[in-house]
């Protein structure tokens, strides 16, 4: 609980820091990575409560870093840039191994169809960032310019696959194998 408490007054030191202009994109896209990663940690030993106000501190730093996209000059893109933009993909990718190997507790928990509306938000969230940060990142080096725009594709990829995990059809499946074990059919969706 006490690690609850301390990432949540960051975030919100975070947001109150955007709003006076004082971080920098490097800044949010770290606050991203750090959520992203904290929420893949969460799926463990999957607890829905700690799941949704986890996902609630991945949001509130998603929507900082695009009000420092949108409202503040950034430095041309560069190597230690584009590394960040690896360590992002690659928390967004940690949380959905997590989300994939923690499927049945959370179809069992009957959380699957809340949960996508959650991770639905956090990606669209995420894909509208880097659609921005395409646009107002300065890269004028071609090459600077292409791996960028590479790596937001590797993101979306990423977070396509993380909604795709909890669809419909995946959180289904476990229940017609419980039926077929235990000869009851249970709605595992919701």
């Amino acid at each position: 609980m006490k690690f609850t408490n301390a990432l949540l007054l960051a975030t919100n030191a975070f947001a109150a820091a955007a709003e006076r202009g004082i971080p920098t994109l490097n800044d949010g896209l770290g606050a991203i990575q750090e959520g992203a990663k904290e929420l893949g940690f969460q799926a463990i030993d999957f607890n829905a409560d700690r799941f949704y106000e986890y996902s609630d501190l991945l949001l509130k730093a998603l929507t900082t870093g695009r009000k420092i996209v949108e409202h503040h000059r950034h430095p041309p893109a560069n190597a230690s840039f584009l590394l960040r933009l690896d360590h992002v993909e690659g928390a967004f990718r940690f949380l959905g191994l997590q989300l994939q190997h923690e499927r049945g507790a959370i179809v069992e928990a009957r959380a699957c169809q809340d949960m996508r509306g959650v991770l639905e938000t956090i990606c669209s969230e995420c894909t509208k960032l880097g659609r921005e940060i395409v646009v107002y990142v300065p890269a004028p080096d071609p090459r600077v310019k292409e791996s960028m725009e590479a790596n937001m594709s590797r993101l979306q990829q990423v977070l396509d696959d993380i909604t795709s995990g909890l669809s419909e059809e995946k959180c289904v499946a476990p229940a017609a194998e419980a039926t077929a074990k235990t000869g009851s059919a249970r709605d595992y969706t919701h």
